[in-house]
């Protein structure tokens, strides 16, 4: 007679049970709770009619937050950079500039916020230094003093440091942000357009 060792013993019951489960087509996990395998395809439209009623809830939301202004239109997945719009740690552009003197270098402060829903890996941020009140001059006409790569994720606000100097008695300072391929922004200085902000000064 040969003798079964317990190990044998466990793997023989456990191959008996899959293949009872396997007959009787029913999931294991169902099988332990006593719970007919039939019922899974009502559980299955239950499911779906509760995504399909959160979908709904969900775009409802969006529509509404997008007419209070608080969520921009933005097609997916894409960034929505801005900059310039929040103060940061060392104050707007204004408190900045009024702290240097003329033809003094400096590190101004000021913070690009992602309001997409992809992130931007190749964020461009600049800093100019142009003529007074620069509305629609092209970039390449102002004085390019710093530049800086940053990677910003959705609803990531991030403050970015630029080296700046003031060679003008009286002008502007411009900065800027963008992402070559998914957010290119505009190529000359628009007063109200997310992707720059700036300020001007009359009195040295």
């Amino acid at each position: 007679m040969t003798r079964m060792t317990r190990r044998q013993a466990v793997l023989g019951m456990g191959a008996l049970v899959g293949s009872g489960l396997l007959l009787t087509s029913c999931r294991p996990d169902k099988f332990i709770q006593r719970v007919p395998g039939e019922q899974f395809p009502v559980w299955k439209k239950q499911g779906l009619q509760w995504w399909t009623t959160r979908q709904k809830e969900r775009e409802q939301q969006r529509n509404k937050e997008r007419q209070l202004g608080k969520r921009p239109d933005v097609k997916m997945p894409y960034p929505y950079l801005e900059c310039g719009r929040l103060s940061s740690s060392r104050g707007y552009l204004g408190v900045q500039v009024n702290q240097l003197d003329l033809d003094e270098w400096g590190e101004v402060a000021f913070v690009v916020r992602n309001l997409g829903n992809a992130p931007s890996e190749n964020c461009v941020t600049e800093i100019y230094e142009g003529p007074l009140v620069p509305y629609h001059i092209p970039f390449v006409q102002m004085t390019l003093t710093d530049r800086k790569i940053v990677c910003v994720q959705p609803w990531e606000t991030k403050e970015v440091l630029l080296r700046w100097r003031r060679i003008r008695e009286i002008g502007s300072i411009g900065i800027r942000c963008y992402d070559p391929l998914l957010d290119p922004g505009p190529l000359v200085f628009e007063q109200y357009d997310r992707h720059d902000s700036g300020i001007s000064w009359t009195t040295p």
